[in-house]
């Protein structure tokens, strides 16, 4: 007897391992039934339509409990009839009081036979849907046939009108007469029963018996099970497989824990012969409730369950005919009596009444106390808000709204109370719901459009009469769309740069760690990794996932970012693996894999997402979160996930099962995120990394294992359709030490390279195996010198087949070699990078070049983690890796060596088993709940061209960018103005226009600045000189007094994100008189006594003018003279110290001209020698500061 006033129903969710039943609250609220419901009895047939029997107690009140009752006072029973979605369709009430306890509902072409048990302990009731005959098993003390001092076993069959046709009597043995039938079942010609018989005074065993269904006859029976289970309250169930090749039986013990009572289980066998066993569990805590849960079983052996709530067994035994359990000497043969002279009293009736009851009245509602996040089978319409944001829709006073409504899958309709952020706290400005109209209103505008662009969730709270949902409802903000550039361009080319742009460098100051990369079918790069700052992540100290999108050029197409949403700042992300699905039948869209907290399992640090995105824009198709590593779910590492056209995909990740640590792959639908496979593969040996490859083409996956100790590499295959494990084999050229990365290797090999550590030097070895047997092709060992201390290789190849290395730690080497193993290039990296940049390497080809990614710290120890990606090793970087050639025994390898050896088979390797599935009432895949949000898309240009370049401070580029640090940014170098402009000096105001329309090779805009040539100020030593930053016009304000001169601006165009990239122009002015200046006719011949010698200069104190060189011209005897002259000198004006000059002298001593020569620095300045030629004088000046220059 149950104690309840809520009972729970069914409610099916497929899942690989069969289904789970969902508890559902039968019997109404309170309001609607305020006593207890005692449950007797139920079943359910192959449709899943249930029947439920129980008594309600109504004496106390009249109207407390209707519906069960009619309104009558009284006990009453009631049967009551469930279809499979948990609809109540009809309820019966016994029209008796007291009412009776019907404890054996069967369902038999819907006509339900109860039978009371006034006088009987125990019945079982069968109802035969061939010809709705009855059969009826019972314990029975009774003195109808004498003795009432022991149990009888009693066994009838009655037709459809309960007319008798047969019954068999069963006694024990003379010892212990006892005879307990406990279940029984009837399959087309026989009938199986569950019984306990004595074999002494004290001991017994169960028997299982075969009867002949038309007539009752004993055939065979097996004994089985000497163990006491110590219990007198004993619960059995039984069942025959449909092809009657094995039955199974269930006993229990209802036991008491804590708020758990199970009162009964119930077993059945699916079409594929597996046992399948169903509980009825009572829980005490708050309202009392009974529901009923399903659980299927791989079984053919003995299973036993904990006491905690309830132990139960179930055995499955796969002959009936003889006994495989129990010897010879265990069979005990009983002689059922033919009863002859007896009769059976008239079976009492009881008629049935319809309940008063409406079908509002009697609705099932779901039980989800004991967990907040406990399944419910609901529908959200949309499943996800999709904002799509032109040029119009960011409006400030027009929100978007959208229509929000939640129904189960009876279609019963939700009340939504309110949505709220998903940590429950209010929405934000902007955002409200409309609970009149049921709608989510978004107001998105320029301001805050960056904030929202990607997706966040939002927390819908909805009840239906009482019952409380919280489901998560995403909200996706698509890209600006004049913000989203085309994937399928291919603006690749790097040649147009005016300098080299890789390798590209991110991090230093900041943590970005590129964990993983790869390219799409446009040659475009995707990473996936962790950093600290913008654009992967944010500004602040936390570390998030990234997933990205970028050109050849460095240019992100998209970077989203990855974190917990409102669980806590400080719970960090990360994301392992990026993948291009392109497929015929569906729109191209990345995969990413991330771990993050969630909010659902908030126990954990840490679980798996999976997240799909638009290939062209970014945009979540849909985020689920993969069943998580239990054991220690924080060092979860993803490895791959792939899309097959058939709507299937696969991913494989990090996994710990049975205290073994390897890997998983979950194959499932994404049609209903139905699981197809989980499987688990252990490891046989110790190892320390692990690398893994998809073949999606040949349905394959590869695992490559470095032991990091004395073991070999080992080579896995397994087929992605079903999960199994093809084939193993160890490649023992030399132990696998360190982390390696296989890669393919033409149209059907594999390239697997391996580190040999302990070796002195530092071995590398390389297999190239067949992709489909694993067989070798070849293999190679390059011994290194003891300069190496390298522990991280990669591999890739070209549509040449060339074989590209690359390994790293103190130094890195990168290695070429021929599709014949011959010609081997070796090249170095040495010397810049003091730290350790081999925490993880990647290397890829792609459009025949090859692409290194290193991730480590490159400088100093204070050095964020970094990530450095070159492209190639010659030509596209900022410096080129030095040829090491074969007479440098310092660094060339000291061997090649060419082996072929042969692949090892594992014969009888451990296969694959079932992976861990959730048995919980909570989806396998349930919705992921991280937020993704973009800078790349920013209505903010800084921001949207932000791409997150690190600058490497040891290397600078090439002129004329020689004081620019190698970095992934190219100056824009290109100016279109005029070098010189002249200007007569007069009253009036000049102008400069300067282009502001020039971009980079990468498509980036720049900012100009005119600056003081000498300090880079805007601080001109002409004060005449202005600049406009707006309208980029350099103003020069005259007058017709001015002093002659001419001076130099610097033109610094400048990135306009990043001021460290820039590329400096210098342009002269000359400010000159409106007519050329007239030269004297002097001649030294009028003259009456001679001019020379000539002296210049002052009188006074440092007035001295130095002459230190001069020239004649031969034509008119006139004398250009160069030298230097005090600040003092009155000829001069005092710009600081001693300044060159320059003039013409007449050849009788007039000075024609002075040019003062100044390079405002604060040094002194000598023109040292001096000569013309065509017109022009050439000078030589020198610098006399702190060092002489020229």
């Amino acid at each position: 007897m149950i104690n309840s006033t809520y009972t729970e129903a069914l409610k099916p969710i497929k899942t690989i391992l069969g289904t789970l039943y969902h508890p559902q609250v039968f019997g109404g609220s309170i309001a609607d039934c305020n006593q207890d419901i005692f449950i007797n009895g139920f079943d359910s047939d192959n449709d899943g339509n249930v029947i439920l029997t129980g008594l309600v107690d109504n004496t106390a009140a009249r109207t407390s409990c209707k519906i069960y009752s009619n309104g009558n006072v009284g006990s009453y029973s009631f049967i009551t009839y469930i279809n499979f979605q948990g609809d109540v369709k009809w309820q019966q009430i016994l029209a008796s009081n007291p009412g009776k306890n019907v404890v054996e509902p069967k369902i038999s072409f819907d006509k339900f036979l109860p039978l009371s048990s006034d006088t009987i302990t125990e019945s079982k009731l069968r109802a035969d849907s061939t010809n709705q005959d009855v059969f009826l098993m019972m314990q029975l003390q009774s003195s109808y046939f004498g003795d009432n001092s022991f149990i009888t076993g009693m066994l009838l069959r009655l037709d459809s009108n309960l007319n008798l046709k047969w019954w068999k009597k069963m006694i024990g043995l003379s010892d212990n007469k006892n005879y307990l039938p406990l279940n029984f079942v009837i399959s087309d010609q026989k009938i199986w029963g569950v019984n306990k018989i004595y074999l002494d005074s004290t001991n017994y065993k169960f028997s299982m018996n075969k009867i002949d269904k038309a007539n009752g006859q004993y055939e065979n029976q097996c004994l089985f099970m000497n163990t006491d289970l110590g219990s007198t309250q004993l619960f059995v169930d039984s069942e025959i497989s449909q092809n009657q090749s094995t039955w199974g039986i269930t006993f229990f013990e209802r036991y008491y824990f804590l708020d758990h009572i199970i009162s009964d289980v119930r077993l059945g066998f699916s079409s594929d012969g597996n046992a399948i066993v169903s509980a009825i569990y009572n829980t005490l805590k708050g309202q009392q409730q009974m529901g009923i849960q399903g659980m299927k079983y791989d079984l053919k052996i003995f299973r036993q369950f904990s006491k905690a709530i309830g132990t139960f067994i179930v055995i499955t035994l796969n002959s009936v005919n003889v006994s495989t359990v129990s010897s010879s000497s265990d069979f005990l043969t009983i002689s059922p009596t033919d009863v002859i002279g007896q009769t059976i009293d008239t079976v009492t009736t009881f008629s049935l009444v319809t309940s008063i009851a409406t079908a509002t009245d009697l609705y099932t509602l779901y039980d989800n106390n004991t967990n907040s996040f406990c399944n419910i089978p609901y529908q959200i319409s949309p499943s996800r808000m999709v904002y799509n944001i032109t040029s119009s829709a960011l409006n400030p006073s027009v929100s978007l709204r959208f229509k929000i409504q939640i129904s189960n899958c009876k279609g019963q309709v939700y009340s939504i109370d309110a949505i709220k952020r998903s940590n429950g706290a209010e929405l934000p400005t902007g955002f409200s719901f409309a609970s009149a109209s049921s709608e989510f209103l978004a107001l998105i505008t320029t301001a805050n459009y960056q904030q929202y662009t990607g997706t966040r969730h939002y927390m819908i709270e909805a009840n239906l009469k009482g019952q409380v949902i919280k489901p998560l409802i995403p909200l996706v903000v698509q890209p600006h769309k004049d913000f989203v550039r085309d994937v399928s361009e291919q603006k690749h080319d790097s040649a147009t740069c005016g300098d080299s742009i890789y390798p590209f460098f991110y991090g230093q100051d900041y943590e970005m760690q590129g964990i993983q990369m790869t390219s799409d079918q446009y040659n475009n790069i995707m990473i996936a990794g962790q950093a600290a700052k913008k654009p992967f992540g944010a500004e602040d100290s936390f570390i998030r996932g990234f997933l990205s999108l970028i050109d050849q050029r460095g240019v992100p197409f998209w970077i989203y970012s990855v974190e917990s949403q409102n669980i806590g700042s400080t719970q960090q992300a990360a994301c392992y693996h990026i993948s291009y699905q392109n497929s015929s039948s569906l729109p191209f869209s990345v995969f990413g894999l991330c771990s993050s907290k969630s909010y659902y399992f908030q126990n954990l640090n840490q679980v798996s997402v999976i997240i799909k995105l638009l290939h062209s824009t970014g945009e979540m198709i849909y985020q689920k979160i993969l069943p998580s590593d239990n054991t220690n779910p924080i060092i979860v590492r993803q490895f791959l996930a792939q899309q097959f056209d058939a709507g299937k995909v696969v991913v494989a990740y990090q996994y710990t099962m049975n205290s073994l640590t390897n890997f998983a792959v979950l194959n499932f639908n994404e049609l209903d995120f139905s699981v197809n496979y989980f499987k688990f593969y252990s490891p046989d040996n110790p190892y320390t990394a692990s690398f893994l490859l998809i073949d999606a083409a040949n349905n394959l996956i590869y695992q490559f294992k470095q032991s990091g100790s004395s073991f070999m590499e080992q080579v896995r295959m397994i087929s992605t359709t079903s999960g199994q494990l093809l084939k193993q084999v160890t490649l023992d050229q030399g132990p696998s030490q360190k982390q390696a990365f296989a890669s393919f290797y033409g149209t059907n090999q594999l390239l697997v390279p391996f580190i040999e550590y302990s070796s002195t030097p530092v071995t590398l070895h390389a297999y190239i195996l067949n992709r489909f047997d694993l067989t070798t092709n070849k293999s190679f060992a390059i011994v290194l010198t003891s300069q190496y201390s390298h522990q991280c290789i990669a591999s890739t190849t070209d549509s040449q087949n060339n074989i590209y290395l690359t390994t790293a730690k103190n130094h890195h080497l990168f290695i070429k070699i021929n599709s014949d193993l011959t010609q081997p290039v070796f090249r170095i990296w040495k010397g810049d990078s003091t730290r350790d940049l081999s925490t993880r390497i990647n290397l890829i080809t792609i459009q025949d070049a090859p692409f290194y990614m290193f991730v480590g710290k490159y400088t100093i120890a204070s050095d964020q983690i970094s990530t450095l990606i070159f492209k190639d090793t010659k030509l596209y970087n900022c410096f080129d890796m030095s040829d090491i050639q074969p007479n440098d025994t310092v660094y060339y390898p000291a061997s090649f060596t060419i082996f072929n050896k042969d692949s090892v088979e594992v014969i009888n390797p451990i296969q694959e088993i079932d992976a861990y599935l959730p048995t919980d009432n909570f989806p396998i895949l349930p919705d992921g709940n991280v937020r993704l949000f973009s800078y790349s898309y920013s209505a903010i240009q800084k921001e949207r061209l932000d791409i997150g370049e690190g600058q490497m401070s040891n290397k600078f580029k090439a002129y004329p960018f020689s004081d620019v640090n190698c970095g992934m940014i190219s100056p824009p170098k290109t100016f279109n103005g005029q070098s010189i402009y002249e200007f007569i000096r007069a009253d009036k105001t000049e102008t400069i226009k300067l282009n502001s329309t020039v971009i980079n090779c990468q498509d980036r805009p720049n900012q100009i600045s005119v600056l003081n040539p000498i300090d880079d100020s805007t601080t001109y030593k002409q004060t005449f000189v202005s600049y406009d930053t707006t309208t980029n016009l350099i103003s020069l304000t005259l007058n017709a007094s001015m002093k002659p001169q001419s001076f130099y601006m610097k033109i610094r165009y400048t990135d306009i994100e990043s001021t460290t990239y820039f590329y400096d122009h210098y342009i002269m002015i000359k400010i000159v008189d409106s007519t050329n200046l007239t030269l004297s006719k002097s001649n030294p011949e009028y003259c009456n006594q001679n001019v020379f010698p000539m002296s210049y200069g002052n009188t006074q104190t440092y007035g001295e003018l130095y002459s230190q060189g001069f020239w004649v011209n031969t034509t008119d005897n006139n004398l250009i003279i160069g030298g230097s002259s005090n600040a003092s000198n009155p000829f001069i004006e005092n710009e600081d110290l001693i300044d060159g000059y320059v003039m013409r002298v007449s050849s009788t001593g007039y000075v024609e001209w002075l040019t003062q020569i100044n390079q405002q620095r604060q040094v002194s300045e000598i023109i040292s020698a001096v000569t013309a030629s065509q017109g022009y004088v050439y000078a030589h000046l020198l610098s006399d500061g702190d060092t002489e220059a020229t």
